[in-house]
């Protein structure tokens, strides 16, 4: 028996169709390139490296920098590179469980620019794109780890920065937090724009 390629022409196009279709069905692609970015940092034990906001962009491009609900703010400019590194001051890292704090920074440029925030210690370091404010969603999931049983220090833990006032998130733990509310039970808490 020889094989007829003709007739696979209209499987093939219908599959075709099918992806085209589907694509389509995820709606816009947004990118980490973006003029308003928001981002806080939890707390890291051990000193090393500060928490520094490294932004990419055209030369030349201007912004600020700014920690609104504590006072704080820096101005940069890009340079010939693109790329600038921003250093926060160390009150902002987030050392408390389940209450609001004032810790929540603010990136606004006046061009399109990507934002990756880093922070670190002797031994480790870590490093996240951070999402423009017109990329964020609503609904997220965490992943986490046990942690170590001898250390609260080395708890997983989750960030939360509002972008505007009366933001309430509701938060599903899988185990029993730090602050005692219990495993599988929902709870909220209510933020106001630049809180974590």
């Amino acid at each position: 028996m020889l094989f007829d390629a003709r007739r696979l022409r209209p499987i093939v196009a219908c599959m075709g169709m099918l992806c085209c279709l589907l694509a389509m069905g995820q709606g816009p692609r947004l990118g980490t390139m973006g003029k308003r970015f928001w981002v806080g940092y939890n707390r890291v034990t051990g000193g090393g490296i500060p928490a520094t906001l490294n932004i990419n962009g055209q030369p030349g491009t201007t912004g600020t920098v700014s920690i609104p609900r504590a006072g704080w703010s820096t101005n940069f400019t890009l340079p010939a590179t693109g790329i600038t590194g921003v250093a926060l001051p160390t009150s902002v890292e987030n050392t408390v469980s389940e209450v609001p704090a004032d810790k929540g920074i603010l990136v606004e440029a006046a061009a399109d620019v990507s934002v990756v925030a880093v922070i670190g210690v002797h031994y480790s370091s870590e490093a996240t794109a951070v999402w423009p404010e017109e990329a964020l969603g609503t609904h997220y999931r965490t992943v986490s780890y046990k942690g170590v049983q001898w250390s609260d220090l080395f708890r997983s833990n989750l960030l939360v920065v509002a972008t505007q006032d009366g933001t309430v998130v509701r938060i599903t733990p899988s185990v029993t937090t730090a602050n005692g509310q219990p495993a599988g039970v929902p709870f909220t808490v209510q933020l106001s724009a630049g809180q974590t």
